[in-house]
């Protein structure tokens, strides 16, 4: 069983995931992940997506996102996970269940304005075929806003340093590929730019030292958000 106090599941390939769906959605019941939708995440899709903008969210988990898009005015929304785990909202238009990392997604090409992934992509085994698809339904100079445990911050070079790994993706979660550079401008530079990065929650997460304050940087930032646009 999961236990109710872990933060994350165990990696489950996706046999696993079908056969213990029920247990895995009584857990997205337990997860608030109210801070990944924030001011200053809202303030980023304010900022990046048009409230007539059609879109998608991939990895819609409990469906806390689409609140927050109601709440933005924009009202065009459709979304996506492996499995409905949908229990806080729902989107306005479709939701289709389907593997980011294997299938091919069923939407037609140049379909969306808009595309949100929010805390998935590390969870991916295939994050190229992921972007690729991306790409494919997205129109011409749509957004892609990609958000993802920071594998810059300062606490993860050093445990990479000393362990071998990073902070962020030991054996009790399910992070499984770091979204490192190599993997930002290899696979997503051939489709995408990258407009801008932003570092949000700023922390030390090692003893005393996370008692303090840190900025939102490079450094000390936990959650990266990559905003691309589509060539």
């Amino acid at each position: 069983m999961i236990a109710e106090k872990d933060k994350a599941f165990p990696y489950f390939e996706r046999s696993e995931r079908t056969e213990r769906n029920e247990e895995i959605k009584a857990l997205y019941k337990q997860v608030k992940k109210g801070e990944l939708f924030s001011s200053k995440c809202k303030n980023i899709f304010a900022r990046s997506i048009a409230k007539d903008a059609k879109v998608l969210d991939l990895g819609s988990s409990s469906g806390r996102i689409f609140t927050v898009f109601s709440e933005l005015g924009i009202t065009d929304t459709h979304g996506a996970d492996i499995a409905d785990y949908l229990t806080m909202d729902r989107p306005n238009g479709s939701f289709k269940t389907f593997d980011f990392s294997a299938d091919h997604f069923p939407y037609s090409d140049a379909e969306f304005d808009a595309i949100t992934n929010i805390e998935v992509i590390e969870h991916l085994e295939n994050p190229y075929h992921f972007l690729r698809e991306c790409a494919r339904i997205l129109k011409k100079e749509g957004t892609l806003i990609v958000s993802t445990p920071n594998v810059d911050h300062l606490y993860n070079r050093i445990t990479f340093f000393l362990r071998g790994r990073f902070y962020r993706f030991l054996n009790g979660n399910d992070h499984i590929m770091p979204f490192a550079d190599y993997v930002v401008f290899k696979g997503a530079g051939k489709y995408f730019s990258l407009e801008k990065k932003e570092y949000l929650f700023g922390e030390m997460p090692y003893r005393i030292f996370s008692k303090f304050s840190y900025p939102e940087n490079k450094f000390f930032g936990r959650t990266a958000f990559f905003i691309f646009k589509k060539k």
